[in-house]
């Protein structure tokens, strides 16, 4: 069994306090402070769930990074992470690809990342999932820092396709 994880990263500051900062691009952005507290909520409740990736793998912008530093140490597991420049702004067909590829002595993993990208993932992966509470939120929406949790009846990540993934959670700061 394989256990996804796909978060989208926290509130980040707007471009105007980004060029204030003397950032101009977007890659740049950090998180705001309602950000920062939102990564405090999702880590705490992550740990309370028991959900413990045994990799991370995030977009390179300032604001994906930031949200990974931030909730990463509150798991209290060792994690592997790293930063993609390709997950900036990637497709949901763009992430299942590199999910194929994910080495498969991972149980757990997660992807920190951006929107649209991250919903049309967790849409496609629960295509066929029976309807749940969690999966009719998650069709209206994926805010900032929202988490959805898919498992999969598999072996390997490359085996974990369009509707073969079980919503079983799905949450956000302003739910919790």
């Amino acid at each position: 069994m394989k256990t996804l994880l796909l978060l989208r990263h926290a509130k980040a500051e707007s471009p105007a306090a980004a060029a204030k900062r003397g950032q101009a691009g977007d890659r740049d952005r950090r998180l705001d402070p309602r950000g920062q507290k939102d990564c405090a909520q999702i880590g705490a409740y992550m740990k309370a769930k028991g959900y413990a990736p045994d990799l991370i793998c995030a977009s390179s912008a300032a604001r994906t990074v930031e949200t990974m530093e931030r909730i990463a140490p509150l798991l209290g597991n060792k994690i592997d992470s790293e930063t993609h420049d390709e997950f900036y702004l990637a497709s949901g067909a763009d992430l299942l690809r590199r999910l194929h590829a994910i080495d498969d002595s991972f149980a757990c993993m997660m992807f920190i990342g951006h929107n649209p990208g991250l919903h049309e993932l967790s849409l496609a992966l629960a295509a066929h999932a029976p309807p749940t509470d969690f999966l009719r939120d998650l069709k209206t929406h994926f805010p900032t820092c929202a988490l959805a949790a898919l498992t999969f009846d598999q072996p390997s990540w490359g085996l974990c396709d369009v509707g073969d993934g079980r919503l079983v959670d799905f949450i956000y700061p302003k739910a919790l």
